[in-house]
């Protein structure tokens, strides 16, 4: 199975990030649950000749040979989603699990379904029968139909007039990710997904 990865799929990270998931890479051997299956990911080998894969349940796999024979990777929060730390030749980049097993299990309906949904609102919950395809509409919502969503809002330090005045100067292309975050008291993740849609996507419509 070919996969091609976008925008959305890439993940800046912090070095403290970068550090802590290189620092936590190896947990145990490769144990596949029934039914478990295993797409392997289309990146260039490492210089130590490393692989990756994903299987249909959310687990990543690093592997030399064959990933039956490499170990499962440990996963932490990316953005408030489980996600990994991968090596894409000599570089470094973080990938969120819920849309790395969509793009390899998952069929997409058309190009306006670039969101990847949890049909049970439990973001830890990578399954690919809990996972969908979406178009911003069905993601905004989506987002509006989750029952945690006033507690989840309570913690927000954006407000729509803020995220309107985002989309508006990423839109110009003259500002960098890490200056909107300090301009805005956020961090560049936040940033980052308000850019892709992720976040704050019922806002503007």
């Amino acid at each position: 199975m070919y996969i091609t990865f976008d925008f959305e799929d890439f993940v800046p990270l912090k070095s403290a990030e970068r550090n802590e998931n290189c620092q936590s890479m190896p947990t145990k051997k490769l144990e596949l649950y029934r039914n478990e299956k295993i797409a392997i990911l289309p990146l260039r080998k490492t210089p130590k000749g490393q692989r990756y894969a994903v299987t249909n349940h959310g687990r990543v796999i690093s592997f030399n040979d064959t990933p039956l024979d490499g170990y499962f990777l440990r996963q932490s929060l990316l953005a408030r989603y489980p996600g990994v730390t991968l090596r894409r030749g000599k570089k470094e980049s973080g990938y969120l699990v819920h849309r790395l097993v969509a793009k390899a299990f998952l069929k997409k309906p058309t190009n306006q379904h670039r969101f990847v949904i949890h049909l049970n609102y439990k973001k830890d919950d990578n399954h690919f029968k809990n996972l969908k395809w979406a178009t911003r509409e069905e993601l905004s919502k989506h987002h509006r139909s989750n029952p945690n969503r006033e507690t989840a809002i309570g913690k927000f330090k954006l407000t729509p007039d803020k995220v309107l005045l985002i989309r508006q100067q990423l839109s110009r292309g003259k500002t960098t990710l890490k200056a909107l975050a300090k301009k805005f008291h956020v961090s560049d993740m936040q940033i980052h997904r308000i850019k892709t849609g992720e976040n704050w996507s019922h806002v503007g419509e």
